[in-house]
């Protein structure tokens, strides 16, 4: 997304795949995005849904972690 300068973050994710339990990674991941809405990606049998919203996530109901394994690059290359 910083090639298309948006700002993004994943969501919908359940507590496995946030802490990363590896025997219960998730098939299908959801990308909050601005406007226009892209169109659905699939890669190395990982589906990429991309959900556009006018407003973004409060910051107090936001949970960051940032960690290389979860990092939605690899999965796109």
């Amino acid at each position: 997304m910083k090639f298309l300068e948006r700002p993004y973050y994943a969501g919908l994710l359940n507590a496995a795949s946030f802490h990363g339990a590896a025997h219960q990674q998730p098939q299908e991941f959801f990308v909050f995005t601005n406007f226009p809405t892209l169109r659905p990606t699939s890669k190395k049998g990982i589906k990429i849904n991309y959900i556009s919203k006018s407003k973004s996530l409060p910051h107090s109901l936001r949970k960051e972690k940032r960690k290389p394994a979860l990092s939605i690059y690899p999965i796109l290359h």
